[in-house]
């Protein structure tokens, strides 16, 4: 049995409280703050997860899961990883390229506008004093 094991099977067998402290030690959370600052100090973590995007957390979070339960070799995972994580660089290149395409458009349009504009003009101020 390793350490962990031997600590939780205490922690299910007892059913003793255990200090934040002790909890840091045991590796059962990775964060301790000071009485008070808890609620704070989520709210901070949560925004700070949440500017990552959510397709990517998700599949970094699988993989996660997937190297630890699920693969049969450091390949298998690193092959996991790799798959998932470029079908949401592919999207994002997509999207890329689409707004940089969108832009460009949108300033072409801009330019056509002005440029008729600028005929417009000219031909009346050319035919008025014609």
């Amino acid at each position: 049995m390793n350490v962990v094991s031997v600590l939780s099977q205490d922690l299910i067998i007892t059913g003793r409280p255990v200090t934040g402290k002790e909890a840091f030690e045991m590796g059962l959370c990775n964060r301790l703050t000071s009485c008070g600052t808890a609620v704070g100090k989520a709210i901070q973590l949560a925004n700070s997860i949440a500017k990552f995007p959510q397709e990517c957390m998700n599949k970094d979070r699988m993989s996660a899961y997937n190297s630890v339960y699920s693969s049969s070799s450091f390949e298998d995972a690193v092959r996991y990883e790799m798959e998932n994580g470029m079908q949401v660089i592919r999207k994002v290149r997509i999207f890329k390229i689409i707004y940089s395409f969108s832009l460009f458009m949108r300033i072409g349009i801009i330019l056509v506008y002005t440029y008729i504009n600028n005929i417009i003009y000219f031909l009346g101020v050319h035919s008025w004093c014609s």
